[in-house]
Parts: structure tokens; sequence; C-alpha cells
């Protein structure tokens, strides 16, 4: 019987979205997997993948195949989005974060478009929701858009009709929602989605304080982004209401507490259920699962020490390169990003000192260099790095380095922004004003940055601590008061956000003994802000009006304030972080101080406010009597799929296409945080001009920015004001449309 195939001339029916039943086909998983690499790779579709990625990808297939087909010999009925879970899965298993995410991005934009679609034909519900609902369940009218409410009603009884048992006599939906709490965890634990220490916290409290209406609050497009990326399923059938996983986050983020948990729980429910905090993606994926990975952990290589840029390290997502390298106009010539062996992609970046930025201003000259002949020049920054700078240009214009080549540094930046022009890339990293700034400096030089600022790599090669991220929703702060901001229930959302992200440094599983040690030193945490172009439009603030970046500013320096306090408090009462002794903290140097010292050092002015609206000197008195939690407490990194679940657009800016008023309003923002800015600038066609674009990141390093991403280019059309905002992708539109699973 060797070489017998068990499942020969076997079919297996797949249940498509609309009902209809195809016959399972394994080639359309390898198709689609290929599409998702040649996006993530910016190839197209007619483009053939290198041969060891193409591996990667036939590997992968054959395991997403291997787990689907597993399923339905034992009997599962297979569905179209269960093998796109698997297929997600399959990529975060086999280390291809990056694809993973984008695949991500794919199946939301594929979500949104059929949504879209079944709006404009009318779409009406059934007269009946597939499984009986208690007689007074009522669903309140919140939307102004018929079409809409109706759909998100109906999408709200399929999920119901899969997650709650059917109601018993007389029983209505409050109480059946309560009562089958306690099953759903026991379900998700059995199935191993869930781990058992849920178990033991007093679900009957907890149960009691769940609330349904609360349900009602998301629009068609966030529960199909609910439904088919977070909550908990088996074989495609949710487990999960939206308040159930609500209630399933808070308490995984509380596992670690000191005493009653349960009252931690509700509190951290609170502020998630009403939108008023967001975590990131890894939290909303994994938090209460047996093994959680909630923090984010970007890779980085820095190449100044090669000789060569043929890199093939362990699975880096990005090179980074400074200007003085022999190899820069090789390295600024990759048409697209590369890959490494693993299939992940290779994007490039640039680390700029302000010795380059100041030489391109003069128009100076600028010189090349072999890494080799060039000891410790990418180990300092500042008058350090210049000071060595120019020794070794001094041994070069004698002819003591003949690897050495002198340019123009207004050339070699043009080349620069040509790159940037053809290609999106190189990201930019201002190198002195991320180390300036910096709180950890007595740990070590910043050798390259994550956007968003999720990796310290010191001067000891390859120290990355993972950090978790969320955000602030300031829509769901507002007023109806001129001031805007209800700054009391702000200040209590962010106390219980940095509570939870401090859990998630203690809770989440890490990619390595390394990472994890790293961590726990350092204890990064990234609280952002999203609803921001939400609040704009309440507030009848125009995004390119002062009003906007003064509110940029406000509500940033609030979050800063707020969040730096709760680090303190947490201090005093958890212990401050090891690494805390000699950091900035301890000398009493706050973020927004750090832009004098960068001023210093430059030997110029800023080009940004520096006035404050609040009194810091009583954060500055408790961080003298107890210290800090955490190294860092804020960044603005991208919340893509979690804005989309509070039904606001991923975008910061939303609406905003002038990329010098975005740079205002990111440097407003960057005086108050400590880590990064993810900063994605639009690029409108008028711009597409090397001496505009110039101006535009001179501009940028002018005020103090640390990181840009790459150029994304735009329409310069206007949004209708009366037109309804359809949220946005942060990345294009993949081109998997042709190889579905």
């Amino acid at each position: 019987m060797q070489g017998v195939d068990p499942l020969h001339d076997r079919h297996f029916p797949v249940r498509k979205r609309d009902g209809r039943v195809e016959e399972f086909n394994e080639a359309r998983i390898l198709l689609a997997l290929e599409a998702a690499f040649k996006a993530h790779l910016s190839l197209t579709p007619e483009d053939p993948l290198p041969d060891s990625v193409q591996s990667a990808v036939k590997l992968c297939a054959d395991r997403v195949v291997e787990r689907v087909l597993s399923r339905a010999v034992r009997g599962a009925e297979l569905e179209v989005e269960g093998i796109q879970d698997a297929a997600e899965d399959q990529l975060m298993a086999d280390g291809h974060h990056e694809v993973a995410r984008r695949y991500i991005l794919y199946r939301e934009d594929r979500r949104r478009a059929r949504v879209e679609r079944e709006l404009r034909a009318n779409f009406r519900p059934p007269r009946r929701p597939a499984r009986p609902l208690p007689k007074d369940t009522v669903f309140p009218r919140q939307d102004p858009v018929p079409d809409e409410r109706l759909l998100a009603q109906e999408r709200l009884r399929a999920i119901y009709s899969q997650a709650l048992p059917k109601a018993r006599p007389g029983e209505n939906l409050n109480d059946l929602y309560r009562r089958h709490f306690d099953c759903c965890l026991n379900e998700g634990e059995f199935l191993r989605g869930v781990t058992a220490e849920l178990l033991e916290f007093d679900c009957t409290r907890l149960a009691r304080a769940l609330r349904p209406e609360r349900d009602t609050r998301f629009t068609a497009a966030a529960l199909d982004t609910l439904r088919d990326l977070y909550l908990a399923h088996e074989n495609g059938r949710r487990i999960e209401t939206p308040q159930y996983f609500w209630m399933r986050i808070a308490m995984g983020l509380a596992l670690n507490e000191v005493g009653p948990r349960e009252s931690r729980a509700l509190e951290f429910y609170e502020v998630l259920s009403t939108f008023r905090f967001l975590p990131s993606h890894p939290i909303l994926r994994h938090a209460g699962a047996p093994h959680p990975q909630l923090s984010v952990c970007h890779t980085a290589t820095s190449a100044n020490d090669l000789e060569h840029l043929t890199l093939q390290p362990a699975g880096p997502s990005c090179s980074w390169l400074e200007p003085w390298h022999r190899d820069i106009l090789p390295f600024l010539s990759r048409p697209r990003p590369g890959a490494a062996p693993s299939g992940q992609q290779l994007n490039k970046a640039l680390w700029l000192p302000d010795l380059f930025m100041q030489r391109v201003r003069e128009q100076s000259s600028w010189t090349l260099f072999d890494p080799a002949d060039t000891p410790g020049l990418h180990r300092s920054h500042g008058a350090q790095f210049q000071a060595r700078y120019l020794a070794f240009e001094q041994k070069a214009a004698h002819g003591a380095l003949p690897s050495s080549r002198r340019l123009n540094a207004a050339d070699l930046w043009r080349e620069i922004l040509a790159s940037l022009l053809d290609t999106g890339q190189p990201w930019l990293g201002f190198k002195d004003a991320v180390n300036t700034r910096s709180a950890q400096d007595h740990s070590g030089l910043v050798c390259a940055a994550a956007l968003g600022g999720a990796l310290l790599l010191n001067a000891d090669p390859g120290e990355a601590a993972a950090c978790p991220f969320g955000a602030v929703n300031i829509a769901a702060h507002l007023t109806e008061r001129p001031a805007g901001l209800d700054v009391a229930l702000l200040r209590g959302t962010i106390t219980a956000a940095v509570r939870m992200l401090d859990n998630a440094v203690d809770l989440s599983a890490y990619p390595s003994a390394r990472v994890r040690a790293a961590s726990l030193q350092h204890r990064p945490i990234g609280l952002g802000v999203a609803g921001f172009a939400e609040a704009l439009d309440r507030l009848q603030h125009h995004p390119a009006s002062p009003a906007a970046a003064d509110f940029a500013d406000w509500s940033m320096e609030l979050v800063s304030y707020f969040a730096i306090l709760a680090s303190a408090e947490l201090a005093a009462e958890r212990g401050p972080y090891p690494g805390y002794a000699g950091s900035k903290w301890s000398r009493g140097i706050l973020p927004i101080d750090t832009l004098a010292l960068l001023s210093n050092a430059r030997g110029l002015p800023l080009d940004v406010t520096s006035g404050a609206a609040q009194d810091w000197e009583p954060v500055r008195a408790m961080i003298r009597r107890q210290g800090m939690r955490h190294c860092s407490t804020t960044a603005v990194a991208a919340m893509d799929g979690p804005a989309r679940i509070a039904g606001l657009t991923p975008s910061l800016d939303a609406g905003q296409t002038d990329p010098f008023r975005l740079i205002e309003h990111a440097a407003r923002r960057q005086k108050w945080i400590d880590l990064g800015h993810a900063l994605d600038l639009p690029l409108p066609p008028s711009e597409r001009d090397i001496d505009k674009l110039s101006n535009l990141y001179l501009r940028a390093w002018e005020k103090g920015i640390k990181t840009i991403h790459q150029l994304t280019p735009v329409s310069e059309s206007r949004e209708d004001p009366a037109t309804p905002r359809v949220p946005a992708e942060s990345a294009a539109p993949l081109e998997m449309a042709s190889a579905p699973i």
C-alpha cells in the first residue's frame, strides 16, 4: 500500500460567501500566495518570483493544503474565509510576517469592495435571522444611511446565529448573552485558542458587565473585519460575539494583575468596548491566547560595516545605509525592494547625519568611504561623528585613503530624491535627531530605526526591544464645549491604556531570549493617537488650517503628559524599568526638553513651536520621586485594522494631501513623542519635481522630524465636504484578484 494517496479521487466541497459550493482546488492556494509575495516584492503579476522565494511559497502552500484537508477529512465543512485564515496563520508561522500583513490588507480591501457593491445594489436583509433571537432584541438606528444600517444589522445577526445558542422561552438578548459567556470561554480553551488561565476569572461577575447594545456601534465593514480577523472561530464558525471579544482581550491583558483581576479586566473592557483605546493588531489577535505575541518587533540591518550589499541576514525587513558609504549609489539604484532568501522584503533606508544635511544646504563637497577604512564612524553621532568624519576626510585629501571618492553633497542628495520619485524609497532616518532625543543615550547608539520607533539597535550589535503599541481615539473624547476634549476622560483612558501595554510587555511571547531580555530591560511602549481626521470634522477645523495644527499639538501634548504621568505612577507601584539609571528620564530631561538639545547640537534653531499648554512641573516632580516604568511611552504607528474596527479612517491625517502641512502636523506631534512618528508623505503630481521634493525633505529635517517612511502617489482632487469619508488603504491595492482562494 506504500505510495497510495488516501485522498485520491476524494472531492471536498468549499462553500463560497454567497452560498454557492465549488470543489476544493489546491492550485488556487498556491496562486494566491504567489500573488501575495509578488505584491509584497513590488513585482507585477507577470514577473517570476526568485527561485528561493518560489520554494518558500510552495512550502507554505503545501502546509496550508495539509491544514485544510486535515479538517475536511475529519468532516468539517470548508469555507472560503476559513481557508484564507489558514493561509494567513501559515504565513505567520513560517515567518513571513510582512507578507501576512499585506495579505491582511488585501482581504480587508476585498471586504470593503463587497460591502460597497452590496450598498450600491440596494441590499436588503432577509426578513428573519438565520437563528431566532429573543423577541425584545432591538437594533437602534445609529447610522443615517439606511442601507448601511440594515447591512450592519444583518452582519451582526449572522455572527449571533453562529456564536449564541437558541434563546430559551421568554429569555431576552441580554440574559442570553450573559448566560453563554462562560460557555464561550470553555469552548475557546477546548479549541486551544484561549489560555486556561482565563477560566480562573469570576466569569459570572464579568458576564454581568457585558454591554450587548455596544455591538450596534460597529459598521458593516467593521463587523466584516472583526469577524474575519479577530473573532475566535472553529472551522469558519465564529464562537465569539463582539462584546465577548472585547472582554477576552481585557481579561488577557489583566492576567498578571495582583489582587482582584476582575476589577482591572472591567476597567480595560470599558475603554476597549467604547473604542476609546485601540490596541495594535498583535494584541487584538493574540491577547488571551496560550502563547500571545503582543509586541511588534521590526528587524533591520545596518550595512555600513559590510564590504558588499548582497545582504542575506536572517529575515531582515530593511537595510540601512549611511550616505558616506562607498556603495551608496548602487544601493540607491535598486529599482524596487529586493528579496531575502526567506522571501521577506528587503526595503532600503538611509541613516542621514546632520553634517550631510548641512552640506546639502551649502552645496559643498562630500566624501564617500570604504567602511573598512573608517572604523567606528557609523557608531558615532553629533560632534563625535563630525570630528571623526573630518579626520577621515583629511586623510583622504592627502591620498591616504585611495578608495575614497569626493562628490558634491547636493548631487548625491538629488540621486536620493530621484530614487524616492522612482520607487517611493529609501526611508529616511535623521541619525542625530533620533540619537540626540533618545532617552536611552546612556545605553549606546541607535544605529537604525524602525518606523514608529519599535527598534533599539545599540553599539552592542543586535540589541532589539519589541514594543507593544496602541492608540487613543481622540474622536471618542470630544465634548460639546468649545475646548473640544474631555481631559478627565482622556486621562482615565490613557492611564488604563498604559497599564494594558505595560502588562503586554510581561505577558508577550518573544521570538528569542535576546529580544525578551532587551524588552524587559528597557520596557518600551508606544501610545499614539487615532481618530484625528474625524475629530477635525466634528470640530469643523479644515485639515490645512492653523487650528488643525494647533489641535494636533495640543492633543498630542495631553497624550504625552498623561502617558508619562501614568508610567511614573506605575513605577511607584511596580518599580522603574531596569535600564532607568543614567537615562534622560533620570537626569530630568523630558521629550520636550530634547528639542533644545537638538537645536544646540546643530547650531541652528528648530523650525517648530516649543510652547506647552500644560504645567509639566508635577510630572517632573513625580519622575524625580518615583522614576519611570518605561524607557518610552509614545509613538505614532500604523493602526489600519484597529482603526477600521472603530469606524475610523486608517490614515491619521486622512483627506490631507499637502505634504508640507503633514510635516507641520508631524513636527507639532513629534516634539512630545519619545519614540517616532510613522510618517508617509503624499506625492501629488504637482510635487513630482526634484527641487520641490528637496524643499519638502529639507523642511522636515529643519523641523526636527526623526523618520519619514515612503512617498505615496495621490490625486490632488479634494474631497467634497458633503461626501461621507470612505476609509482608504495605507498601501496600494494588491494585484491578487486573478488568484483568489
